[in-house]
């Protein structure tokens, strides 16, 4: 007790360092963020967490199940976690992406899917003009061509549509089996026929 009364700013300053503690707000930069990671089978996926206007990416590799952002966080930081990138043959997100650092974050889970191409034969084109649509993805089929694909991949499970947008010139075309839902491998057997 005589120490107590004796020295008041040494008592003060374990005070307040004990409270600092154990409350976190010491400023110490030691949260860590990872988290859990499915379905990466390419190689391009990119992460990207922003503190305060400042973007830290991390590459994450081919088969991860796990990841972490070597920048730990400050206690009480905003975080927000996205997808910087991704391979063109995945669609990836990331689930419970954002939050106050109030410990470690272990929680993010980056869920990929793949995405396949869509395309097909094409018989009987003399004419130019033929325009396919899946959706809002056009393509342009030359002349005289015996294939086709759409640009953009399909994600896995999701529903496709091949259409006739626009007729060649001279020439009536159809489609056929060209609807469905996308699996993990790449539709190849959509067929237009053109007479």
């Amino acid at each position: 007790m005589k120490i107590c009364l004796r020295y008041p700013r040494t008592l003060a300053i374990l005070t307040a360092t004990l409270v600092l503690s154990a409350c976190g707000g010491s400023g110490s930069s030691e949260i860590a963020l990872s988290g859990t990671a499915t379905g990466v089978t390419g190689s391009g996926v990119i992460l990207a967490n922003v503190v305060n206007t400042v973007v830290m990416p991390i590459a994450i590799p081919v088969n991860a199940t796990t990841f972490a952002f070597p920048t730990h966080l400050q206690f009480g930081s905003v975080y927000s976690v996205y997808v910087q990138a991704e391979p063109v043959n995945l669609s990836c997100m990331v689930l419970n992406a954002a939050g106050t650092a109030t410990g470690n974050v272990t929680n993010l889970q980056l869920v990929c899917t793949s995405r396949s191409v869509l395309g097909g034969t094409v018989s009987g084109l003399t004419g130019a003009g033929l325009v396919l649509a899946n959706g809002g993805d056009v393509v342009s089929v030359g002349a005289n061509a015996m294939t086709f694909s759409f640009a953009n991949r399909v994600p896995l499970d999701s529903a496709y549509g091949v259409t006739i947008l626009t007729q060649p010139a001279g020439q009536t075309c159809v489609v056929t089996n060209g609807s469905g839902k996308m699996g993990d491998a790449d539709i190849t057997n959509v067929q237009v026929s053109c007479s």
